[in-house]
């Protein structure tokens, strides 16, 4: 019997506890690792040769973002492990698009603005480990390109609007949708759709597992994440079961002060600056749909 040589994937390397620091990189390791994909991981450093991510299998080479979700998706060595969120009735599957549509932009722009445009997080975590990682010069173009794009998109986003305004908004919504998938994991499932993990699962883990365990300097937005334990508990299964052993140590940036970054709980204040957070939001929503306005009687 001819056995296929393993699906090979450049990714981002892994650092502080999580498989790959990249969220797009941690997911196609995910969805290949939930699909039993006979894989192998490579760490990368030169996004300028070959774009990171990318699969290679069957002689060919896939680079564009579309490409390698599907192929991560559709690769299968066993005939028997069927394509994700198959067993899903089409009523959860619509429900599973709207989850993934409503995490994603409530948190993605949080997680690349506080990464690329937050000084602090910038000078002492991102710029560092790219430096480390990336050989000189390539490692000053790649950093120049995408702080530069992270200001365009965030211009194109605020326009002449107060940046701290727009912060806070955006970390309001961040803690009212955490608090949403929050819920749904109150009931002790292991998955947000029960027992088998699906597309959801996989988007929210590549994202919170790194924002968990950064060495963020200004760990507003961690302290929000970890605030919400059932979520951290998430983050820590989907760990254990797929990605075993992988080492907490950091590599290549030491954190700036001394709290425990990689702890499952954010420290007591962080927590409560997160339960306002996440109060707000929920009264501000309340307003919204009417629940907290007054009756004015009719004239």
């Amino acid at each position: 019997m001819n056995v296929r040589p393993p699906v090979v994937v450049r990714v981002w390397e892994g650092d502080f506890g999580v498989p790959s620091v990249d969220p797009f990189c941690l997911y196609l390791m995910t969805m290949l690792k939930v699909r039993k994909v006979n894989v192998t991981f490579e760490n990368a450093c030169m996004p300028s040769w070959r774009s990171i991510p990318s699969i290679q299998f069957e002689k060919k080479i896939l680079t564009q973002e579309f490409d390698l979700v599907q192929a991560a998706m559709k690769i299968r060595d066993n005939p028997t492990v069927l394509t994700i969120d198959n067993h899903l009735d089409a009523n959860n599957r619509s429900r599973l698009m709207a989850y993934i549509k409503y995490f994603v932009e409530s948190f993605e722009i949080n997680f690349y603005f506080e990464c690329w445009l937050n000084d602090a997080n910038f000078e002492h975590a991102i710029k560092p480990w790219y430096n480390a990682v990336i050989p000189f010069p390539f490692n000053y173009f790649y950093l120049k390109r995408n702080r530069e794009l992270a200001r365009k998109r965030h211009m194109s986003i605020v326009g002449q609007g107060d940046p701290e305004q727009y912060k806070m908004e955006q970390n309001l919504i961040l803690a009212r949708c955490l608090e949403d998938f929050s819920n749904m994991l109150r009931d002790g499932r292991l998955y947000f759709f029960g027992d088998v993990p699906t597309t959801l699962d996989i988007t929210i883990y590549s994202y919170l597992a790194i924002a968990m365990n950064m060495p963020l300097p200004d760990s507003q937005l961690q302290a929000i994440v970890k605030s919400h334990y059932l979520l951290a508990r998430f983050v820590r299964n989907m760990t254990d079961i797929y990605f075993t052993n992988t080492p907490t140590t950091l590599k290549y940036v030491q954190p700036v002060s001394t709290s425990a970054n990689n702890s499952d709980r954010a420290p007591t204040k962080t927590l409560i600056l997160a339960g306002v957070f996440a109060t707000t939001a929920m009264l501000l929503y309340s307003w919204n749909i009417g629940l907290l306005r007054p009756k004015w009687p009719r004239s």
